[in-house]
């Protein structure tokens, strides 16, 4: 395999360009910086629209996945405000099934903090509960 050097290179590349063909089609405007590169012996894409077109179309993956991102927030923030409409429903009832499973959920110390917000009384058992943490 023999090498190619800069000259032929350039050579090849201008001869697709005066081709008239699919590449000056699609490269032309790019030819003349794909040029300098080569004789920088830089990559050979640096700076065309070959580069600009990926970052573009990676802008707009990004900005995709923001949006969903933003849109998952929004629904997990809507999800977390039901849950806590049921909690508050679950403690209002007054029913040992329904408490438990809002402490299995929530943990002791968030069922109490829900409960004070709501204003709803506290078992003995929260009492004492908060009366062994000021220990």
């Amino acid at each position: 395999m023999s090498l190619i050097t800069i000259n032929k290179e350039v050579e090849l590349l201008l001869n697709l360009l005066e081709g008239n063909g699919s590449f000056a089609e699609k490269f032309g405007k790019d030819i003349p910086v794909m040029i300098e590169n080569i004789k920088k012996d830089f990559p050979i894409e640096n700076g065309t629209s070959i580069i600009a077109d990926e970052f573009k179309h990676i802008r707009e993956k990004e900005q995709l996945l923001q949006n969903y991102e933003n849109e998952i927030g929004q629904l997990n923030k809507e999800h977390e405000a039901q849950l806590q409409e049921l909690y508050i429903f679950f403690l209002k009832c007054d029913n040992e099934k329904m408490y438990n499973k809002v402490v299995a959920d929530l943990g002791v110390e968030k069922t109490i903090k829900l409960k004070h917000q709501q204003q709803l009384p506290f078992t003995e058992s929260e009492i004492n509960y908060m009366v062994n943490k000021l220990k």
